[in-house]
This record gives C-alpha cells, sequence and structure tokens, in this order.
C-alpha cells in the first residue's frame, strides 16, 4: 500500500531574467488545509532533546541557530515535525528539544543551519518517554571524504564513500563540488556532503543492513540516484548525466 507522505517544502529562488516588474498585490487568504491524520495521531507525551555542536581544533562547539526537524514515521504513514508544530532552533548553549511526538513512532532527526551540512544521519529513535540525542554539524569549510574526519560509526552503521564523476570525451572526469545526499524516505535528506577537489564524497551514520538510497546533483539538469546494497562502504562511485 502506498504511504501517506506529508512533507513541508519551501521555495528557494535560484535565479532570475530581465522581466517587467509589477506592484505586488495583498494575497488572499486561504483556509489552513486539514490534517489528514485523526486527531491526536501526531501528537504525544514524548520528546527528544539534545546538543548540537560542531569540531573545532579547539574541540567541539555548541553551535546556535541550527534548524532541527524530523521524519516521524507513524508506520503506514508519516509526517515531517516541522509541518505538524512549526520549526524549531537550537538556543545560545546549542541545545533543542523536540516534543509532543506520539507514543511508538519512529523519529529521524534532520538538522540544518547556513554554511553547515549534516555529514552523518541520526540514528532513528523509537518515540517513548524523553530521550536524549547529540549531533554534530560540519561547516562546509571543514568537509572531508577522510573516514578519520568523521566519529567513529556505532554498531549498525556505516560510512559510505565514492567518487562523483561525469564521463567525458577525455573519458571519466571527477566532478567538485557535487551535492550529495542519504534519503532514508522520499525527499527527506537525513545525510548531506558535496564532494571535493577531486570529486571525492563521505556520507556517514548509514544503517548498515538496509539498502541505503542516495541522490548527486550539480544543477537541476545533472542529477542522478543509486541503491547502495546493504554492508556496502566504499566504492560506490556516481555517474553524472
Amino acid at each position: 500500500m502506498r504511504r501517506l507522505v506529508i512533507l513541508w517544502l519551501a521555495c528557494v529562488p535560484l535565479g532570475c531574467g530581465a522581466s517587467t516588474i509589477t506592484a505586488p498585490t495583498a494575497p488572499t487568504p486561504l483556509p489552513a488545509p486539514a490534517s489528514p491524520f485523526a486527531p491526536g495521531a501526531t501528537s504525544g507525551a514524548n520528546s527528544v532533546g539534545g546538543f548540537i555542536s560542531e569540531m573545532t581544533s579547539q574541540g567541539l562547539r555548541a553551535v546556535a541557530g541550527v534548524s532541527v526537524s524530523a521524519w516521524v514515521d507513524l508506520g503506514r504513514s508519516g509526517y515531517s515535525y516541522m509541518w505538524a508544530h512549526g520549526p524549531r532552533s537550537t538556543d545560545a548553549s546549542g541545545r533543542y528539544q523536540l516534543t509532543n511526538l506520539p507514543d511508538g513512532a519512529s523519529v529521524t532527526l534532520q538538522v540544518w543551519k547556513d554554511g553547515y551540512v549534516q555529514q552523518c544521519a541520526a540514528p532513528t529513535l523509537k518515540a517513548g518517554g524523553d530521550a536524549t540525542l547529540d549531533l554534530r554539524i560540519v561547516s562546509k569549510a571543514a568537509l572531508s571524504a577522510d573516514p578519520s574526519s568523521v566519529p567513529p560509526q556505532a554498531a549498525g552503521y556505516r560510512i559510505i564513500s565514492g567518487v562523483i564523476y561525469e564521463n567525458s570525451s577525455d573519458g571519466r572526469r571527477p566532478v567538485p563540488g557535487a551535492f550529495v545526499d542519504f534519503e532514508p524516505f522520499e525527499d527527506f535528506p537525513a545525510a548531506i556532503t558535496f564532494s571535493d577537489a577531486q570529486g571525492r564524497y563521505l556520507l556517514c551514520g548509514i544503517p548498515d543492513g538496509s539498502p541505503a538510497e542516495l541522490g548527486a546533483s550539480l544543477t537541476t539538469s545533472r542529477v542522478a540516484y543509486i541503491s547502495v546494497p546493504p554492508h556496502q562502504t566504499t566504492g560506490v562511485d556516481i555517474q553524472l548525466p
């Protein structure tokens, strides 16, 4: 049966060409969309909270203003936490908390901030009581495809690495600066990185015992997807069209 997927999306303009500018008009008020879930299905007495930091030469440093959301999987349906409860972010001490989680839901956290990426996916938690989960983000300037640059992987999780490349008249050529992500749910990037000058990339926190769906892109017309078999960690090369 097809899963019910509820996404909270934002449109970001990528550029514009010459056009005639017209005066803006007041938007027509629209009623809020009705929730497709039964009353109480997106609420509960459970929570997850913790500390978000980055690794620096002086050790871990708290990062304030990190946006935090989650995919809340109810089994036959799921929803974005931000869609259901609004935006959340870390405070000045790097602390966050997501409350009102329904009993038994599987919760996968997603964090983002300008200039940073979530290179390691967060482990999925089962909602029950008050859970604690500390996460780490990486500044784009500090991104690396070296496995020693990321924390050791917990049992049941893996690193996936490879090269983003394109075929040219001169043969296979690495592509630097390509966006690469792990999507355990459609359009839900749980881990993100960019390829380095040699086209190499690395994602971590990926479940080891199940296939991993990765996407790579350089522009909206140059996109590729690959399904990585369970337990494979290296040599996961992705060809861009």
